[in-house]
């Protein structure tokens, strides 16, 4: 589904709406609104032939063109009862984004040892710097922090964000060392096979899908939720009960029953409360239709809870929309809150999910982390990123945290050549969509969710491409809109990386990641859908001699450390290669890091791309909506090709 904006407005005849699309396109709406209460309201929308067939808004639908039909048509016989093969769906691989993934390493490679005492330099070791200098292909943009003058602006507008480019103390442009180290740091994991960094793994997605015409995904929902008759199913009512910290349960309230008792309400969904355990609770569902719901507790014993799993999984929903009520932190208040919810088994463990209205978003079984399909190292064993970068983390292969200090440190990038262009409004950035499974999982014969044995794409990354349409040039949804000041292109900044008691595999492939081909360019900032960001890292490599350091005051201090040769940097790269090869399980058929093909979904993209022919295989879908194909690629959820297939 995409991202838009609803615009309502009072006629002679009433409540008359559109749609805002995101590339400021509107489109008209049958809808029989009873108010303005969803004017200027971010939704969410599905189209097909140009028309809404589902448009959600605040957890609540607003218009289902499918669930209309099933209440005036008869259902299909192959509708009541979906043959086996009704979910084989061939998959189509036409989609195209300005994002796409280097595929998962399923190997992880070992560190070498890691030095015992980090306050001793080792003489066999490495200790240096490298002179880094970043050449800017497009624009780009990092933030600036808070000054006193843009607090007092977000006080009036919270949407309000700094357009001044980021500056140290001394008022000089910069790209934030922290921001290098992770652009570096991410390359690294990619190229040296290390462990997927995931800072959420163990979080679960959710989802809700009444009107998608892949039967399997619409069928895995109405599984939980809904009837052959289009009515709710196992769901029911009940009533949130916080019995003490970390402990709650589930009222049962019986079935679902209508009731309006004369109840005015002021909002799309509040709850009145007649006693502790007895609510009337209406909610505005689809076509704004308002809907009255009577919770009240049958006196049955309360449902059990758990909190790691029960209450964590409604927790960690953190796309539900902030207009909508926190049933956890409003039991947490006053200690009853009336939900709906439904019970489930995932590997044969009875759960519980629990919504604020009927229809609410329902957990996938699988975890993030049970899509990450890398082989574990050994128990207190760690991959060359985090022996260089260092590493703070639990993770369920390690039983404790494990702590290890980086040996890399990254300056401030500061400009040299170049000046800021005229403020100006950039595109509007959408959040990522990692529920877009057909876009985040690998896909194979047939279309896979997050309820499904399969594997997470990779690593996400963006193309490199001019920036030419980055600009807003109109836009009807001023609170949206921010403003940038970013550094034009051909501007030049310098940084230096400083390093100590680094192995010749570990400084090989920290010397590769920086610069890995000569058409290799990184993405750093805001903007990078739209070409921003794009730039290229030159370096030199200067190696200490710890014993002529600590012997002679006036070597190293005074007369610095010369570059090393060429010859030196290819043979650190030659002695990290050679180790990778040595550790994959098929390492003697590569010749080269890009015969890899993990390593060649990187490759290819961090080259630029600088044709016309790939525009717009490089701009998201909701950008080109005037052609029915483009439309079928959202209908059919088209899979994202692989690297080498888009650009081929």
């Amino acid at each position: 589904m995409e991202e838009g904006k609803l615009k309502i407005t009072k006629t002679k005849k009433g409540y008359s709406g559109v749609l805002i699309k995101k590339d400021n396109k509107s489109i008209s709406l049958n809808i029989p609104f009873k108010d303005d209460s969803l004017n200027e309201k971010v939704c969410e929308y599905e189209l097909e032939s140009g028309r809404p067939i589902l448009i959600v808004c605040e957890e609540k639908e607003i218009f289902n063109a499918n669930a209309h039909k099933k209440v005036t048509e008869p259902p299909k016989k192959s509708q009541q009862n979906p043959s086996k093969n009704s979910n084989q769906k061939p998959i189509s691989y036409d989609a195209h984004s300005p994002y796409n993934f280097v595929r998962l390493n399923s190997v992880i490679l070992p560190a070498e040892k890691i030095p015992e005492d980090f306050s001793i330099f080792d003489t066999i070791r490495n200790t240096g710097y490298i002179d880094i200098k970043i050449s800017t292909k497009t624009p780009i943009f990092t933030r600036a922090g808070m000054t006193e003058k843009d607090r007092q602006e977000q006080m009036k507008n919270p949407e309000y964000k700094s357009p001044i480019f980021f500056q140290n103390g001394k008022g000089e442009y910069c790209i934030p060392g922290s921001s290098l180290r992770g652009m570096i740091r991410s390359v690294t994991e990619i190229i040296s096979f290390s462990r997927l960094q995931f800072t959420q793994e163990n979080r679960r997605l959710y989802f809700r899908s009444f009107a998608d015409t892949y039967g399997s995904v619409r069928e895995s929902y109405e599984k939980y939720m809904v009837s052959d008759k289009g009515k709710p199913k196992k769901m029911k009512s009940g009533i949130l009960h916080r019995i003490s910290y970390r402990k709650y349960e589930i009222l049962p309230a019986g079935e679902i029953v209508k009731e309006t008792n004369g109840f005015k309400p002021t909002k799309d969904y509040e709850a009145k409360k007649e006693s502790d355990k007895n609510f009337l609770v209406h909610i505005k569902e689809i076509k704004g239709k308002s809907n009255y719901y009577r919770v009240k507790a049958t006196g049955s014993p309360g449902i059990p809870l758990d909190y790691d799993t029960d209450i964590r999984n409604y927790l960690d929903d953190t796309n539900r929309s902030e207009s909508v009520p926190n049933l956890v932190k409003d039991a947490e208040k006053q200690k009853y809150s009336p939900c709906f919810y439904v019970e489930y088994e995932v590997n044969g463990k009875k759960q519980i999910a629990f919504g604020h209205n009927p229809y609410f978003r329902f957990p996938y079984k699988k975890t993030v982390n049970e899509h990450i399909k890398q082989k574990p190292l050994p128990e207190g064993s760690f991959d060359i990123a985090e022996s260089i970068f260092g590493i703070v983390h639990t993770d369920s292969n390690r039983k404790e945290e494990t702590s290890i200090a980086g040996r890399v440190f990254f300056t401030d990038a500061i400009l040299k050549k170049g000046s800021t262009l005229p403020k100006s409004k950039i595109k509007i950035l959408s959040s990522p969509k990692p529920t877009s499974f057909q876009l985040y999982l690998e896909q194979k014969d047939s279309l896979k969710t997050y309820n499904d044995d399969t594997s997470i794409r990779g690593t996400k990354r963006y193309w490199n491409f001019p920036a030419k349409q980055w600009k807003l040039v109109e836009s009807k949804n001023p609170e949206m809109e921010t403003e940038i000041t970013p550094l034009d292109s051909g501007s030049e900044l310098e940084s230096k990386i400083y390093f100590e008691n680094l192995t010749d595999v570990e400084l090989g492939v920290l010397l590769i990641s920086i610069d890995p081909s000569k058409y290799s360019y990184h993405k750093l900032g805001m903007g990078k859908p739209y070409g921003l960001g794009s730039v290229k890292l030159s370096y030199s490599l200067h190696l200490s001699d710890i014993q002529k350091r600590y012997s002679s005051l006036s070597s190293e201090w005074e007369e610095g450390i010369p570059s090393v040769a060429m010859e030196k940097i290819e043979d650190f790269k030659k002695q990290f290669t050679q180790y990778l090869f040595a550790h994959l399980p098929d390492g003697k058929k590569y010749k080269d890091l890009e015969s890899i093909p993990e390593l060649k979904d990187l490759f290819v993209m961090m080259k630029f791309y600088s044709e016309e022919k790939y525009e717009q295989k490089f701009e998201y879908q909701s950008i080109h909506k005037n052609n029915a194909e483009n439309k079928k690629l959202f209908k059919d959820r088209s899979v994202l090709p692989y690297p080498e297939d888009v650009v081929k």
